[in-house]
């Protein structure tokens, strides 16, 4: 069974009340009945030494206490009737103040609810109330940062598609019309969008299971090396058509227990975001080591470098800052790849010395 939070405190505050108020009624009850007769008794030997007074009699003294008790109890019914009521008010009085700011900060998990994650909540003059506030607010501005970013994955997604559907469109209409013939150049050019919707809906899958801590790899022996080398063979045609140089440095092969095809999708994440923001005439060098028994893979371009807000959000999902105009992409390809790095138990970073001065990404993996 349910109880507000506001009926428990007042609860709990009549609860020591009564406690305390039971507690000074029967040490009184004790105490005062002893406390009176010995004082009755040191005040007739007074009077009348060594005998009792002449007014001092069993019967008498025994009135007396009777009637010390029965005003004793009236007395202190009354008083703790009293101080009961006065109780009751200063408790609801005091639990409406305690719990004032608790139902401000209700209030404002309701409008983060609601969707309005730019209102915060007011930080009450309780220490752990507003430090429960400051958590609140911090994650109300994380919420409105997701929001925002899910609202540009929305536009980003629905551009992406829109120019390769647009295009296969066109050449429907177009053959469908007569104005030209299913040639193999047209199908080439209706297969390239079809490829690029397939690499959005990859790339969508990816990041899910990239940020969802349900990534399963296959894990079996490997050359990281000769990984890292097959990817960048795969992509040197892409490099010599935009005339950027790629340089793989020779090593020894690197063995480790990890995801063959996982790892070559790190690879052409970061070799294939390297050529994107690299002009023509401009170099990206691939380098393999081992470094405190791990492998270490650093990929570094002469491309448009990163300044500082760049480097800080670089890794978070659709992020693409001052560059994307730029280039292509969806800003989805270094989340998956640092998700992936970070499943094999290493991670990604990336340095930059600023605009302008090319970008160094480091993979890290374990070796054991």
């Amino acid at each position: 069974m349910k109880h507000r939070f506001s009926t428990r405190v007042f609860g709990a505050m009549l609860a020591v009340i009564a406690a305390g108020a039971a507690t000074f009624y029967f040490s009184i009850q004790t105490v005062a009945s002893t406390l009176f007769e010995n004082q009755v008794r040191r005040q007739a030997g007074r009077a009348n030494a060594p005998g009792r007074g002449p007014n001092s009699t069993p019967a008498v003294d025994a009135d007396v206490q009777a009637a010390f008790d029965s005003s004793l109890d009236e007395a202190l019914l009354i008083g703790l009737a009293v101080s009961l009521l006065a109780a009751i008010i200063l408790g609801l009085v005091l639990s409406g103040r305690i719990l004032n700011p608790l139902t401000r900060i209700r209030a404002g998990v309701a409008r983060f609810a609601a969707g309005r994650y730019d209102e915060s909540i007011p930080e009450p003059p309780v220490v752990e109330l507003a430090e429960l506030a400051a958590d609140l607010n911090t994650l109300g501005a994380a919420l409105d940062e997701s929001e925002a970013r899910r609202a540009r994955l929305v536009s980003d997604v629905v551009h992406e598609m829109r120019t390769p559907i647009t295009t296969i469109n066109g050449f429907v209409d177009g053959m469908l019309d007569g104005v030209f013939e299913p040639s193999e150049a047209v199908l080439a050019s209706v297969r390239e969008e079809t490829t690029r919707l397939e690499r959005l809906a990859s790339d969508l899958s990816g990041l899910s299971s990239a940020e969802g801590a349900i990534m399963r790899l296959e894990r079996e022996p490997v050359d990281l090396v000769g990984i890292v080398t097959g990817v960048a063979d795969r992509l040197r045609p892409q490099y010599e058509a935009k005339g950027v140089e790629l340089r793989v440095q020779p090593g020894a092969a690197i063995e480790m227990a990890a995801d063959p095809q996982r790892l070559a999708q790190v690879f052409t994440n970061i070799i294939g975001n390297a050529l994107l923001y690299t002009p023509a005439g401009g170099r990206v060098e691939v380098a393999s080591a081992t470094v405190d028994g791990s492998a270490v893979v650093t990929v570094a371009d002469t491309g448009a470098g990163m300044g500082a807000d760049d480097l800080a959000h670089v890794f978070e999902r659709f992020y693409r800052g001052g560059r994307q105009d730029q280039a292509g992409g969806t800003g989805i390809g270094l989340t998956i790849a640092r998700g992936i790095a970070r499943a094999h138990g290493g991670d990604i970073t990336v340095d930059s010395a600023g605009e302008g001065s090319g970008s160094t990404f480091a993979v890290r993996l374990p070796l054991g």
